[in-house]
């Protein structure tokens, strides 16, 4: 099926990519993405091995600011935290903002995660 390769192939392409001025971000990435009924059917007949993996992964919602914005729970019902240990906010015109906000949700959390805004510039 076309489409499912043109898409897998553009993401495992995406994943990949990294501009070297985001070196100091040594980091693990890992790319996952809402997929609809209609896809989520086509993969299930295309690919049942790979589909097994992302049969129970239903689309959650959560409310923010004005609307509700749409996740997947990729570690709920597992038990387990996931082994990090620093996060970088990348840059944004408001990266300050935005570590205030990750570090109140961290302590709401109550994770013990080091945090810091990225030196690379926004341009």
């Amino acid at each position: 099926m076309p489409s499912l390769v043109i898409c897998r192939g553009f993401v495992n392409a995406v994943a990949r990519y990294k501009h070297r001025g985001f070196k100091e971000e040594r980091e693990v990435r890992a790319v996952f993405s809402v997929i609809s009924s209609a896809d989520k059917e086509e993969y299930r007949l295309a690919e049942p091995e790979a589909y097994a993996v992302i049969a129970d992964r239903d689309i959650k919602n959560v409310q923010f600011r004005k609307g509700l914005v749409p996740y997947i729970a990729l570690m709920e019902g597992h038990g387990s935290a996931l082994p990090i240990e620093k996060i970088i906010v990348g840059p944004h015109k408001d990266k300050l903002q935005r570590k205030d906000h990750l570090d109140a949700y961290l302590r709401n959390a109550n994770l013990k995660i080091e945090t810091r805004v990225s030196e690379t510039p926004f341009a």
